[in-house]
């Protein structure tokens, strides 16, 4: 019992704990990846709540960001009482009419929460056309473990 508790609590392997202050609910030990591949693992309640809109705004006003992004946001907070100009993905906020895929420009950002990014509440074929958009993007940033912040590079006639 001794053996199995110090492999769990002290990994021999040397993995360090990560902090994640102030971000308590991305908090995922090392052996299931820790915080920066928890998303990976478990998502909706367990992770995404929307509560990074505000350091979302943040990273906008930071990088003075102006233009609306594409957000594909899972959350019931109102993306507009953090001053975010955005259009609606589908799979998005919940409280306003969705805007297709076209809005997407080369250049443009992508900010789609970690249970969206993972498909979850998606069907089969909601999934298929986010993930070919997504290979035309380039991660640019991760907001607090939960939003993901993508540069849409376009689409090439090659694929």
């Amino acid at each position: 019992m001794a053996v199995s508790s110090r492999m769990v609590f002290f990994p021999a392997n040397g993995l360090k704990c990560q902090p994640v202050a102030p971000h308590y609910l991305a908090y995922f030990s090392e052996l299931a990846g820790g915080p920066a591949n928890g998303f990976k693992k478990l998502v909706d309640s367990n992770l995404d709540w929307g509560q990074d809109l505000k350091n979302l705004k943040l990273w906008l006003d930071a990088h003075d960001i102006r233009e609306p992004v594409c957000l594909c946001y899972f959350g019931t907070a109102d993306p507009r009482y953090y001053q975010i100009a955005y259009y609606n993905l589908p799979g998005g906020y919940l409280f306003e009419p969705e805007q297709g895929y076209e809005r997407l420009r080369p250049g443009g950002l992508l900010v789609i929460s970690a249970t969206n990014l993972q498909g979850v509440y998606f069907s089969p074929e909601h999934r298929q056309a986010l993930r070919r958009v997504l290979e035309h993007c380039r991660l640019v940033q991760v907001i607090g473990y939960s939003l993901f912040i993508y540069q849409f590079e376009g689409f090439d006639d090659k694929r």
